[in-house]
C-alpha cells in the first residue's frame, strides 16, 4: 500500500522499506497458512496430498513443502490407513520462485528427495541455526535432466533473527529455530522423505485411494511378471525413456534376457514400500511417482536383498518404469 500521511515510514530508507514489505508478506503467509491448516482438520473436508501416496513400515513421518504458501507439512505413518496431518510450519525459501536448475540459482527445487545425513548446530556456521538436515538434491531424475548444483538443506534460523521472510534463502528451506527444534527428532536420515511442490495437489479420500490402488498394481503386475521368467511381459513394464546406471533400455533388455536363459525359477518379495508423486514442475511435466521399497530376490543361483528405487511414468493408463536403482 501507499505510506500515506505516515511521516515515519515516509522516512524509511529503500532497504527498510523492503525489510517491512518482507514482514508484511510473511505475515500474510501466516495468517494464510493457518486457514489453511484449519481446513485440512476439518473431517468434513478431508483431503489428502497425491505428492504421499504411501509410506512404508521403516518410514515414520514425511514432510511435504508447498513453495507457494510457504507450509511445510509433516505427515504421519498409520497402518492400514491414510497418512495423518501432524503439525504444519511457516517456512521459508529460495529468493527466487520457480523450480531449481543450476547452481547459484538462489532456487528451491521441485522433486521427491530424501534426508541423507543430520548435522548438529554446535558444527555449523550461525547462520544454519540450531541444525541441519541435508538433502540429496540432485537426485537420479535431476541430473539426468541437466540440473546441477548442490548444498539444499532444511535447517534452523541464524540466532538474531527469529525467523526469514517467505524467499530469502539461497535454495534451503529454513524454520524457526523453535519450529525445527520440535520437528527434529520425528526425522531420520536415509528415511525420511522430503516432497517439494510448488503447489500441492489435493485429493477427496477416493480419489486418493484410487491413484495408490492403481500405482500399487502396477507395481505388483510388474513383480509377477518378472518373476514368471517371461521376458517380454517382463520388458513390458518398461517405459522407452528407461535409464539406469550403465544402461538403457536396449542394453537393459540385453541383459535381463541373457540372465533369465540361466534360471529354472525365481522368486521376487517387494516390502516396506514408499509411494511418492513427483511434482510436475520438478519433472519438466512429465507424471511420475517414486516407488521405495525393500526387495529380496532368490533364484535357482543366485539371492539378494537390498533397497531399490524405481521411477514410474504415466504412459496412457499404465504406470512404466523410467528409472531402476538403489
Amino acid at each position: 500500500r501507499a505510506f500515506g500521511d505516515n511521516r515515519l515510514l515516509k522516512r524509511l530508507t529503500p532497504a527498510q522499506r523492503a525489510r517491512l514489505d518482507a514482514l508484511r508478506f510473511e505475515a500474510r503467509m501466516r495468517v494464510a497458512g493457518l486457514r489453511a491448516s484449519e481446513a485440512l482438520q476439518d473431517p468434513r473436508q478431508q483431503r489428502l496430498p497425491r505428492q504421499i501416496l504411501k509410506l512404508g513400515e521403516s518410514v515414520r513421518h514425511a514432510l511435504l513443502v508447498e513453495k507457494s504458501t510457504h507450509r511445510l507439512y509433516i505427515y504421519r505413518r498409520r497402518d492400514g490407513q491414510p497418512p495423518e496431518l501432524v503439525r504444519d510450519y511457516y517456512v521459508s525459501t529460495g529468493k527466487k520462485e520457480g523450480d531449481k536448475v543450476a547452481r547459484g540459482d538462489l532456487r528451491t527445487p521441485e522433486g521427491v528427495y530424501f534426508i541423507t545425513s543430520w548435522i548438529p548446530q554446535e558444527k555449523l556456521p550461525d547462520k544454519y541455526g540450531v541444525g541441519a538436515f541435508p538433502l540429496n538434491y540432485p537426485n537420479e531424475l535431476d541430473r539426468r535432466l541437466g540440473k546441477t548444483g548442490y548444498g539444499i538443506w532444511l535447517h534452523g534460523t541464524e540466532s538474531r533473527y527469529y525467523s526469514r521472510p517467505p524467499l530469502d534463502s539461497e535454495g534451503c528451506m529454513v524454520l524457526t529455530n523453535i519450529d525445527f527444534s520440535s520437528l527434529k527428532d520425528e526425522l531420520r536420515p536415509g528415511s525420511t522423505p522430503v516432497v517439494i511442490v510448488d503447489k500441492v495437489d489435493w485429493l477427496t479420500r477416493e480419489q486418493w485411494l484410487a491413484e495408490r490402488a492403481r500405482v500399487l498394481a502396477d507395481l505388483e503386475s510388474w513383480r509377477r511378471d518378472w518373476e514368471s521368467l517371461d521376458v517380454d511381459r517382463y520388458l513390458s513394464h518398461y517405459s522407452d525413456d528407461f535409464w539406469s546406471k550403465g544402461h538403457d533400455l536396449r542394453s537393459w533388455s540385453q541383459r535381463k534376457r541373457r540372465i533369465a536363459r540361466s534360471k529354472s525359477f525365481q522368486k521376487i518379495r517387494l516390502s516396506d514400500i514408499s509411494l511418492l508423486a513427483y511434482p510436475e514442475g520438478g519433472s519438466r511435466g512429465k507424471d511420475i511417482v517414486v516407488a521405495r521399497f525393500q526387495q529380496d530376490y532368490e533364484s535357482s543361483n543366485y539371492r539378494s536383498d537390498m533397497k531399490k528405487r524405481l521411477y514410474l511414468q504415466r504412459d496412457a493408463n499404465r504406470w512404466k518404469i523410467m528409472y531402476e536403482g538403489r
